[in-house]
């Protein structure tokens, strides 16, 4: 009896990537993906997922992401991005420990680039850029369930111990002779 696999609704046949351009975002997601060994070797992995302003056909809010070696060090791609991101360096000490946490939440701005994967020729949206969140009004975060609170979420490697935290719940270790609060405006970025 033959086993015949076919392409389903939801599968790479009826993916639509984020058009090209500058996107307002928000950040939805920060994926641990454990350590992961490539060509280069071994290396901690994360995830960030962001949601476009800009929508697909049916409504739904288009979805981008970007891996990253889970390292601030000066020449990583994670520490360029967020650097962008935020407006300004990480100090010394700040670079010494960040919670990716805290993004969740956090508007940006994305430059969207496609590009054509290596078999089949199916293009893919990558993000060329990150930059601060661009003016307008507040975005939130819809239809959209984190992967570690998924029900296969237990296949995934396991992070460590981690829940929303946005708006952050301990002192800003980033605010200067702060009294421990943080108030978060539209002009604001977090981190």
């Amino acid at each position: 009896m033959p086993i015949i696999a076919k392409a389903s609704q939801g599968s790479g046949e009826s993916f639509v990537p984020a058009p090209v351009g500058i996107h307002r975002a928000i950040c939805c997601d920060v994926v641990d993906l454990g350590m992961i060994t490539s060509q280069f070797g071994t290396k901690h992995k994360v995830r960030l997922i962001w949601q476009t302003e800009a929508t697909m056909p049916d409504g739904k809010p288009y979805l981008v992401d970007q891996r990253y070696t889970l390292s601030l060090d000066e020449r990583s791609n994670l520490r360029r991005d967020l650097e962008a991101w935020r407006g300004r360096k990480f100090t010394l000490s700040e670079a010494a420990g960040f919670d990716l946490e805290r993004l969740i939440g956090v508007q940006c701005g994305l430059v969207v680039v496609h590009k054509q994967g290596n078999t089949g020729g199916r293009v893919f949206a990558n993000i060329q850029a990150v930059v601060p969140a661009m003016p307008g009004a507040p975005l939130a975060v819809r239809d959209y369930v984190r992967v570690s609170l998924r029900p296969n979420a237990g296949d995934l490697p396991k992070p460590h111990p981690i829940g929303p935290s946005f708006p952050p719940a301990s002192p800003d270790p980033f605010e200067i002779g702060g009294t421990g609060t943080v108030s978060i405006t539209a002009d604001d970025i977090p981190f």
